[in-house]
Order: structure tokens, then sequence, then C-alpha cells
């Protein structure tokens, strides 16, 4: 080993003194300064070293004696991964039992770090006497509000235009997002409601005849809007009632009415006077030929089963001849 180190240091010394002599020292060592302080008076300043740590004594690991590290403490507590550190044990309070106490972040709806400031009180007190001061001088007497410029007040009066109209479009899109119900959702008919009156030794009579009168008054006013409908209905169509063509009126009640192309008319649907989907014909018998046409152009896709025009299903995924057997020579189409 003393061998290798003073080959070493050798090698060390050799290479320093090739480095001196070369050519770019030169420009090495004009950008090198070593600084030595130098002596002011003739004062003698020692270094201090506390008494403390004079008299301390040095650590001895294998010393029973010796002071407790943490790594001791950690040690004979379960080690690493089960050992917890106490973060607080060190925190320097007025009264040691509070170092444990636990301190929320929110309290109350408040958040505690906002409220830790020693001169919260007097800066609130502070704050108490300039709104009073302000008080007393009237300040807030005046109900509209003081800007500097025109540009000031077209600004506030545009921001509140804005809040009014964003408010109102929150509203109305608050509507959009419930689930629809139909109209006898949560509804009472009038004889549950007289049924469990009764039940309950109340007399309903005096609720049955008000719903009576409120019905009658009801179908007097429907039947009325009816009325001037069609009168308004006949005066604007007066014009094109050569070009209407009639809706089948006949069959029994007990029957579903069909119109002239054979679809089913609505049970209870106030029937057209004119029938839109022939508006365009010249007459029954144009009309006859376009159902024909019709029927004709979609017996094809009847013949698929298919439901409609936009029924794309695939009724089988993986059809047995494309799939089943192995794939030999030849086409890949087919196994």
């Amino acid at each position: 080993m003393d061998l290798k180190n003073k080959a070493c240091d050798a090698l060390l010394e050799h290479r320093v003194d090739t480095k001196l002599k070369g050519s770019k020292i030169n420009s090495i060592l004009n950008r090198l300064h070593v600084a030595q302080p130098k002596a002011r008076d003739d004062v003698v300043r020692e270094p201090f070293i506390p008494d403390a740590v004079k008299s301390r004594k040095k650590y001895d690991k294998e010393d029973p004696e010796r002071r407790r590290l943490q790594r001791d403490i950690e040690a004979e507590e379960g080690g690493a991964g089960v050992y917890n550190i106490n973060m607080k044990k060190d925190y320097m309070l007025a009264n040691d039992e509070w170092k444990d106490d636990i301190i929320p972040e929110i309290m109350n709806g408040k958040n505690i770090a906002d409220f830790i400031d020693p001169d919260i009180l007097e800066k609130l007190e502070a704050l108490e006497r300039e709104e009073e001061k302000l008080q007393a001088e009237g300040f807030y007497d005046s109900e509209e509000d003081i800007f500097d410029s025109d540009d000031e007040r077209e600004a506030a009066e545009g921001k509140v235009s804005r809040e009014k109209k964003l408010i109102s479009q929150i509203t109305k899109k608050a509507g959009k997002h419930r689930a629809p119900l139909p109209r006898t959702a949560g509804l009472r008919t009038l004889h549950e409601l007289t049924s469990g009156l009764t039940k309950a030794g109340l007399d309903p009579s005096r609720i049955q005849e008000r719903a009576d009168a409120l019905a009658k008054v009801a179908g007097e006013k429907r039947k009325r809007q009816r009325e001037e409908e069609d009168a308004e209905m006949d005066i604007d169509e007066e014009a094109g009632e050569g070009d209407w063509m009639d809706v089948d009126e006949g069959g029994s009640p007990n029957k579903r009415v069909k119109d002239n192309s054979g679809a089913v008319v609505a049970k209870g649907a106030r029937e057209p006077k004119s029938n839109r989907q022939f508006a365009g014909m010249r007459d029954q018998a144009q009309a006859s030929k376009a159902i024909k046409l019709r029927n004709l152009g979609q017996r094809e896709r009847n013949m698929h089963a298919r439901a409609g025009e936009s029924d794309r299903a695939i009724k089988t995924k993986m059809p047995k001849h494309l799939f089943a057997g192995k794939r030999k020579m030849g086409k890949t189409d087919r196994r």
C-alpha cells in the first residue's frame, strides 16, 4: 500500500510539473488569485468553542451511556416502516400539553389559517373604528354609485346587464335538465279524492259540486276556442278549397280509422280539412298511383325483414361458413 501511495504521489507531481511547464499555464494563472487574510491589529482572536461542546463526551456506539439518537429510538420502536416519527415533540409552546392537540384546517366553515395572526384583534378594532367614522361622516348615505367618468358608469351598467343575462340563461337551462314526466304523474283523480274523504268520515259533496262547475267552465272555454280556430281556418283556406282532398271519416267506432294511404289515424285527433301528404297531387287517381309506386319501391327492403331504412342490424355476427373448418389452399373468403 505504501508503494502504491508513493507511486501515485510521484505520478501526480510529474503531471503537475508538466502542466506548469506548458504554454497554457500563463493564460490560466492570470485569472487566479489566492486571497490571504492579514492581521489588522495585535489582538489574538482564537476560535470560540462553547463549554458544552468541549465537555461533550465523544459518541461511542458500544457505550451503554451514550446519548440516544433518533436511529436508536427507531430500532427500539420496531425499525424502519413501523416506527413513526413524532414531528410535534420539539414544538416550543407555552404549555407542553398543547403539542399533541389536533389542529383542524377547516372549522365552522372557515379556514383556520386565515385567523392565525397575533395582531388580528387590533386590526379588527382599527377597521371597526374606520367604519364608524365613515358612517358618521355620511359616506354611505348616497344611494347612487359615484363614478369618475362616463366610461366607468357604462362599464358598471354593462356588467349588471351581463350578470342578469347570465342568470336568465342559467335559469332557462335548469329547467331542461329535469326528467320528462307524463301528464298523469303525481295527479289524483276526483274519484280517489272523494273515496278518501268518505273513508275519513268527511262529506265530499261540496268538492264534487265545485269540480263539476270547474269542468263545465273549462269545457265551454275549449269549445269557444275551437269554434274561433275553425272560423279562422275557414277564412284563411277559402282560396285553396278546390285543391283539398277529403279524408275518409267512415267506419265503426271500435275500428281504427285509416286515411286514403292506408295509414292509421290517431284516435281522438282532429282530422285536417286537407291532407298535406297529397297536396301536390292532381286528383285521386294520381294519388293512388303514387302510393302503389311507393309500396313497390319498399318491397325489396320489406323482403329483408328490416325495421326501416335506417335498420343496419347484423343478425349473424359470425357466419359458420366463414369461421368453421380449416383454412386450406385457395381463396380466403371461404373455408
